[in-house]
This record gives C-alpha cells, structure tokens and sequence, in this order.
C-alpha cells in the first residue's frame, strides 16, 4: 500500500489532475448510523459516503486499493427520496454545480447544515461531489 494514498487520490481529484492516475470507485455501501428520520422534498440535508477505490499508477504501472470516506454538505436539497428511516436512497440537487446526483444514505439531515462546518471543510465537500460524478 502506498503510504497516504487516500489522501493523495483525494488531492489529485480536488485538483483536476488526472494525467497519470486511474481509478474506479465501488458502490458505496450503506451506513446506518445517526439517521433519525426520513428525508424530505426540499430539505438541506448533509450527507456521507463511504466505500473503496481502486487506483492505477501509470507511472509504476501498479494497481493500489483504499477506501474512502467523504463528506457533503450545505448546498444539497433533496428532490426524491424513499425507504425505511436509516436507510434511503434519494437524488439530491446541489445548488453550487447545479446538478443531480444520487446519494445512497445519509448521516445526517438537519434544517441548518452550518451547524457541522467546523468539523468539515469545503475541500471534503467537492472531493465528495466530485467521488460521486466520477462512479455515476
């Protein structure tokens, strides 16, 4: 395992710098804790993902795997939503890039997602958004 290789994916993807990595990203898997209701049309929400990438190195010519776990949140308002409370799948607009995107569960949904940015940075929060265009 190359040392520090999540990070440095997470890095490269942030910056747009694809020119000599490869990688896939799994399905994430569902994550079923601090969900305490469902989601609703036109509610903020702030989301977390989770699960494993697959890496090429074009330079070395070697494949690495790592896992990932992101966060999202502030500028996504959920459109559609349904399942059981702690386990949802749902399409979420995101205001900043104007676009839809399904997420597959939630960590947490709150009216006021400013309330967790002093433990999450807006760095996560495009490395999240772009992790999930990339397996879309």
């Amino acid at each position: 395992m190359h040392p520090n290789i999540t990070e440095n994916i997470l890095i490269l993807n942030h910056h747009f710098l694809f020119w000599s990595l490869e990688y896939k990203l799994d399905k994430p898997q569902l994550m079923l804790e601090n969900c305490s209701q469902k989601a609703i049309e036109g509610q903020m929400i702030i989301c977390k993902c989770k699960g494993n990438v697959n890496i090429f190195d074009r330079e070395s010519f070697q494949w690495y795997s790592s896992s990932y776990e992101l966060f999202a949140y502030g500028s996504y308002i959920v459109v559609y939503a349904f399942g059981e409370t702690k386990e949802y799948i749902c399409q979420a607009y995101d205001i900043k890039y104007k676009k839809l995107f399904k997420i597959s569960y939630i960590l947490k949904i709150n009216s006021n997602p400013a309330l967790l940015l002093k433990s999450l940075t807006s760095q996560t929060s495009e490395m999240f958004i772009l992790a999930i265009q990339i397996q879309l």
